[in-house]
């Protein structure tokens, strides 16, 4: 799916976004701050593969500020969280 689309779905206020860890992410972000996250997913959409392995209620306990600078720090990094996702 690319960014367009992704946009689109959001802007059609519709519920269903195909991949349920964009969906989280996507829902528990300021919206000032989703049009950027979107940008970063599509450019680098390997970084959810990633998320999906971090424990959900580690991932649940961040503030949403926190969400995003985990996201933003693993695509900055390459790719490494040096295996700390809290």
């Amino acid at each position: 799916m690319d960014l367009e689309s992704v946009n689109k779905i959001l802007d059609d206020n519709t519920p269903f976004i195909s991949d349920k860890t964009s969906e989280l992410i996507i829902k528990e972000l300021k919206n000032d701050m989703r049009h950027m996250m979107i940008s970063i997913i599509a450019r680098k959409s390997e970084a959810l593969e990633e998320i999906e392995k971090w424990s959900l209620c580690s991932f649940c306990r961040l503030t949403q500020d926190q969400k995003f600078m985990k996201l933003k720090e693993y695509i900055e990094q390459g790719g490494s969280f040096n295996g700390n996702y809290n």
